[in-house]
């Protein structure tokens, strides 16, 4: 030992003592105490560590810091806190309190990472974690908002205000918008966007009165105090321009729908049995053009006198419509001057939006009685290059028909080719006109396979009832898929005699997948290489449809097994008891029968481990 001089003190290595102005080189510490005793810094061991804590003081104005050390390039750095789900780490401020808390959930394997940026970027959070998708939750507390930059942040479901704010209507889709909630939009003629209103004709600026046999009368109203009497020929059409009676439009884009109503009156003097009433529907093209789409003809004579009818009609803007308007006809005989009196009243018409949504391929009208070439009338609809090599058909059953009380009807188009994941939807949209025959009908598509190559083309066939009407494909979603080279729309409504054909092996429904049946919950379907986990069925059927086994529901625990052997199938009773009989009871007088091959000698013999058994038969 070195020699102790009166200057220092000597302490033994378990002694408490006091040292003071000591450079300790590489102490081995557990713990470090307070002034105490009470642990202020404990140390846990890791099995060969190598990187550590380092602790940095600094001068005036510069900050302490904690950071990693040791030999390794990257080394993060953690703060762990003690105890389960609800207790974290926080970051504190010596006069402000706590700046930010972090937390750690039960069974946590997703985080938020904080980045910082270079120059001219934006520092940002990140999710990340284990999962493959994973959002990021911004959440604020009681009735507080999100907010950036100071300004509430908009959510999905929320009642917000926005302001100033653009949305674009090629790219955006906006529903159930009334005309009050726009008070700044501009009317023309008392009507707005999506509706031509002419009510109960109380406006008297709704009709150019200046027109001959054009008049508003109090003589006759469905509702208020007068209608619009017209006499002979005669029209109105709505919204118009007030001081010339220049027909205007209402706003329309391609694929909108537009129905129209009206009521009509018959006065008491009319003679001209011949005369006919319409209801109209004009759109205007971009090119300056009209397409007018009319009601059936409603044969006034004397059945509309002393009486309200009303007339109604739906029809799809065809491709290039920029607006629309509407119009009520009466024509009369040539050889009854001036033809009959009727006043018209309700005269109204509203746009929607289709009825579903997806890219408008195209409109059609299909007109005549369905004997265009004197035969069936068919015509093709669509066709999809899908990748598959199946040949078939398919008609599409349960569609919604059109029937003169229900003059519009969507039919879905599911199709799936063989090996891609990927499904192509399409839509069709059916307007009639008001007939006593549906415009279609539960035989009206099939769906057909032409060809037995890999990229046979895949068609939607529509075959017209005797009716008129309009249809028009929406294309639901983006093919994707190896093998796939292309869709075709038509619309020239060309008409074939045959009816197209093709093995069926595609299934019968509202959906059809091409090539796979699909089951469903009550069509009666034959299903293969399906394995059946607890079926409950009260009996099994044959192939001819005959009960071949019938199955009686008691509720026990007891039942039997139908094993399948090379050697020795049979049936097993499996049961709870240790002891189990198992009954084959024959019906009424009837004889329990066991069948062998031609030529062998039926025998009943026991079986079983023992060397010497009896068989014993009791009654």
């Amino acid at each position: 030992l070195d020699q102790v001089d009166n200057t220092s003190d000597a302490t033994k290595n378990a002694a408490t003592a006091t040292l003071t102005n000591k450079t300790l080189t590489t102490p081995r510490i557990d713990a470090i105490k307070d002034i105490n005793g009470a642990v202020l810094i404990a140390s846990s061991v890791a099995a060969s560590a190598v990187n550590y804590l380092t602790v940095r003081n600094n001068a005036s104005g510069g900050e302490a810091a904690v950071y990693a050390g040791g030999p390794d390039t990257n080394i993060d750095l953690s703060l762990y806190a003690k105890g389960g789900s609800g207790y974290g780490v926080n970051l504190r401020s010596t006069t402000n309190g706590v700046l930010f808390r972090a937390y750690g959930v039960t069974g946590g394997i997703n985080r938020v990472d904080v980045y910082n940026s270079a120059t001219g970027n934006a520092p940002y959070f990140i999710p990340s974690g284990a999962d493959t998708n994973i959002g990021l939750n911004l959440r604020s507390k009681g009735t507080g908002t999100v907010q950036a930059n100071g300004v509430e942040v908009t959510t999905i479901s929320s009642a917000q205000t926005l302001t100033n704010k653009t949305i674009s209507g090629m790219s955006n889709t906006l529903s159930n918008i009334p005309f009050s909630a726009v008070p700044a939009l501009s009317a023309v003629s008392g009507s707005g966007a999506n509706e031509i209103s002419a009510g109960d004709m109380e406006n008297a600026d709704l009709i150019k009165q200046s027109a001959p046999n054009r008049v508003l009368s109090t003589e006759q109203k469905l509702t208020g105090t007068q209608s619009l009497k017209l006499t002979g020929y005669n029209y109105a059409f709505f919204p118009h321009d007030i001081s010339t009676g220049a027909v205007q439009t209402n706003p329309c884009a391609p694929g909108d729908v537009v129905s129209a109503e009206a009521c009509v009156y018959g006065h008491a003097s009319n003679q001209d049995t011949s005369e006919t009433l319409y209801l109209r529907i004009d759109f205007l093209k971009s090119d300056g053009s009209w397409s007018n789409y009319y009601t059936k003809p409603l044969a006034a004579g004397n059945v509309l006198t002393g009486t309200w009818t009303k007339m109604s009609l739906s029809y799809i803007a065809p491709a290039t419509t920029v607006g629309y308007a509407i119009t009520v006809y009466q024509l009369y005989s040539s050889t009854t001057v001036p033809g009959n009196v009727y006043y018209w009243d309700g005269i109204r018409a509203t746009k929607s939006m289709p009825t579903m949504s997806g890219r408008l391929v195209g409109t059609t009208v299909v007109g005549g009685a369905g004997t265009e070439d004197g035969g069936a009338t068919w015509t093709k609809i669509a066709e999809y290059t899908m990748g598959t090599s199946y040949v078939g058909q398919s008609a599409i059953l349960n569609v919604s028909q059109i029937a003169s009380s229900n003059e519009q009807a969507v039919i879905g188009v599911h199709i799936r080719s063989q090996g891609v994941s990927q499904t192509h939807l399409l839509n069709v949209e059916f307007i009639s006109k008001p007939s006593a025959t549906a415009f279609i009908t539960t035989n009206s598509f099939k769906l057909i396979s032409t060809g037995a190559t890999y990229d046979a083309p895949v068609e939607l066939w529509f075959r017209k009832n005797a009716n008129s009407g309009q249809f028009a494909v929406y294309e639901m979603s983006s093919y994707r898929g190896h093998q796939y080279n292309g869709k075709k729309y038509y619309f020239d409504t060309t008409w074939q005699s045959a009816i197209p054909t093709g093995t069926a092996e595609v299934t019968s429904g509202p959906q059809t997948s091409f090539g796979a049946p699909i089951a469903t919950t009550t069509d009666i379907q034959t299903i293969t290489n399906k394995t059946l986990t607890n079926p409950k069925t009260n009996a099994i059927f044959d192939t001819a449809g005959g009960v071949a086994m019938s199955v009686t529901a008691t509720g026990g625990t007891n039942y039997l097994t139908l094993t399948n052997s090379t050697g020795n199938p049979g049936f097993t009773v499996s049961s709870v008891n240790t002891d189990q009989s198992m009954f084959v009871a024959p019906k009424g007088a009837g004889t329990f029968r066991i069948y062998v091959a031609s030529g062998q000698t039926p025998t009943l013999t026991g079986a079983g481990a023992d060397t010497n058994h009896n068989l014993n038969l009791q009654s």
